[in-house]
């Protein structure tokens, strides 16, 4: 099965994570960091990358919208214990999770609230999530608390059908120690074959979970994540484990954001919303997604240009156009690929002019076929048209049409385009 992990992401305050982890006869490892976003229009001591005391409510499902402690008990204990390993410097007050028999554990440490605390029952069941945040903040004082959320949670057969194709085989010898010295590929042929790639069925785990960081004091969202994770031949726990270890990494590679030092006297600019495609105008979240990419790249691609928080009294402005946005999949189809295997070796002797007996060694390899069943891969896609404009004569610096895919996420895709786009604006007018 591949264990290749693919993974997109979306949002201005939520991030997308798209993992699918795909079928091979052999494991193909692979990794990727996964975006996480974070609301930047707080005030920067707002964020949540100053955050000190998050309260951390047990996960919730579609049945338990509350939240229970005694539910997940094992998966609630996993993600604190990623939270307590990861993110530095922040407190993560936990719900008391009860034994089996509904006892408590005598032994508790100092960020637990437990069945006889009065913020238990206080914090355990919430109407909405504005009186849930009032009585966070005024119960605990905590900068913020953290919704887990359990969407979907099963298990699908994905079938990869019995396959034709023509593979190359080959074979040859090698020689060690001979009496020509080393050499390779001795007797080479190669032929053609029809190979069969077998059938394949195989359980893919299908699970949904969103982890969202609210602040306390003003009832908004801090920070979001969104984990779709697609894997075959793993069971939930797998899942989830490997959905909260990517939250928990990538929460704690935030970076708080800061003014880059621009040179004094550098060319201002300033960012102009961008025309979207209908579809993606009218989806507030694809709205937010390209947003963020495009202001946050700029933010930190620009060097030589100052980037004016408003539209006016800026040299030079950026607008563009989206074509398209695109989110899809792809059936790859099954393949198979040959590779030397050693079938099995062979010892000769062997004398020099002066008699000397020397001992070789011939290696014979032959071809292997492994097997690729076909699967599902997503990709992401956008095109779009980028503008560079003087304010003083209304007339384009520059103008450059850009088309990225990326098979792991938005993000992905949007920052290749923008980083590309800036880094050009930066050798144009930049001082």
């Amino acid at each position: 099965m591949i264990r290749s992990c693919v993974r997109f992401c979306l949002g201005l305050f939520f991030g997308t994570v798209l993992t699918v982890c795909g079928m091979a006869s052999e494991p193909v490892i692979a990794s990727a960091h996964g975006n996480i976003w974070m609301d930047l229009n707080a005030d920067e001591n707002e964020r949540v990358t100053n955050f000190r005391r998050i309260i951390l409510f047990p996960l919730s499902d579609t049945e338990s919208l509350d939240g229970h402690a005694d539910r997940y008990r094992s998966w609630n204990d996993e993600l604190a214990k990623r939270l307590d390993r990861r993110i530095k410097n922040t407190d993560f007050i936990r719900f008391e999770n009860p034994n089996k028999d509904g006892s408590s554990d005598k032994k508790k440490g100092k960020n637990w609230i437990t069945t006889d605390d009065p913020r238990y029952s206080l914090l355990q069941h919430f109407p909405d999530e504005e009186s849930r945040a009032e009585a966070v903040y005024e119960s605990d004082g905590a900068d913020g608390y953290l919704l887990p959320h359990l969407g979907r949670c099963y298990e699908r057969t994905e079938v990869s059908p019995a396959t034709w194709t023509t593979v190359e085989m080959e074979s040859y010898y090698e020689i060690e120690n001979g009496p020509h010295g080393d050499s390779g590929a001795r007797h080479y042929r190669s032929w053609y074959v029809n190979h069969l790639i077998p059938a394949s069925e195989q359980k893919q785990q299908v699970m949904d979970l969103d982890f969202t960081v609210y602040n306390a004091r003003t009832h908004q969202k801090a920070l979001t994540l969104i984990d779709h994770y697609r894997c075959y031949g793993v069971d939930e726990s797998h899942a989830f484990e490997q959905a909260v270890k990517n939250f928990a990494g990538d929460w704690s590679r935030l970076k708080k954001q800061k003014e880059r030092d621009i040179p004094q006297g550098a060319p201002t600019l300033s960012l102009r919303d961008l025309v979207l495609p209908e579809k993606a105008s009218k989806d507030d979240f694809a709205v937010k997604t390209v947003d963020y990419a495009y202001r946050d790249e700029a933010r930190d691609t620009l060097k030589r240009v100052k980037v004016l928080a408003g539209t006016d009294n800026s040299r030079y402005s950026v607008t563009g156009t989206i074509y398209s946005y695109d989110c899809d999949e792809r059936w790859i189809e099954p393949s198979a690929s040959t590779s030397p295997s050693l079938q099995w070796t062979d010892t000769f002797t062997w004398r020099d002019r002066d008699g000397k007996e020397h001992t070789g060694e011939r290696r014979y390899y032959r071809s292997e076929i492994t097997d690729h069943y076909g699967y599902h891969q997503p990709y992401y896609h956008v095109r779009a048209t980028l503008r560079l404009v003087d304010n003083l004569t209304g007339e384009a610096v520059f103008s450059q049409t850009y088309e990225r895919e990326d098979t792991e996420r938005y993000a992905n895709a949007l920052r290749n385009m923008f980083g590309d786009f800036f880094r050009e604006v930066d050798h144009r007018i930049g001082i």
